[in-house]
């Protein structure tokens, strides 16, 4: 939510650039792995 608010709510694209997306991108991706692969692990018995 924090992101969401300063990305979106303050305009802080239009301020800095889009380079300040980067890190949170990344941060989002890592999520995104970690879940998809946590997933898969509980789906093949490997985490219960």
């Amino acid at each position: 939510m924090q992101f969401g608010w300063t990305f979106l709510g303050y305009g802080l694209i239009a301020v800095k650039g889009w380079s300040t997306v980067i890190f949170p991108a990344v941060i989002f991706a890592i999520t995104l792995a970690s879940l998809l692969y946590a997933r898969a692990k509980a789906a093949d018995g490997t985490l219960r």
